[in-house]
């Protein structure tokens, strides 16, 4: 019985955020998935631009197999928002947007573009969808 107590106390640190073990909450997510620094900030930057409009992420989740990308609504709009490791796009109804680095001076002008576009869409829509 000794073992099972070590394993759940083993496991509980590693799922514990802060614990420094090797499934830190704070930098692993969604069974051993990692966020690029732009998918961390393009979402932060995201959700308070969301905010500001009466909005927010809906049905987020992490997808990919090779690599992860964050997919997600925003309450109010009727397409699906997708944020890759360097990239974004929004797709639905009459919208086909990607947000690609050739086309940007910078990760940061990519980022403000993508929000900059889905509160655009927000306000054309009345915020009705979904």
């Amino acid at each position: 019985m000794a073992w099972l107590s070590d394993k759940l106390t083993e496991f509980l640190r590693y799922i514990q955020p802060g614990s420094g073990g090797s499934g830190d909450l704070a930098t692993k997510r969604a069974g051993m998935r990692q966020l690029s620094a732009f998918q961390e900030e393009t979402e932060t930057a995201l959700n308070q631009a969301l905010r500001a409009v009466g909005s927010a992420l809906v049905d987020r989740r992490l997808d990919g197999r090779d690599e992860t990308y964050i997919r997600a609504r925003a309450r109010g709009l009727d397409a699906e928002l997708f944020i890759y490791a360097g990239e974004a796009g929004v797709w639905g109804p009459g919208i086909n947007r990607r947000f690609e680095t050739p086309d940007y001076e910078n990760s940061s002008a990519l980022s403000a573009a993508f929000i900059s576009t889905i509160v655009d869409l927000l306000r054309d829509s009345g915020g009705k969808s979904n």
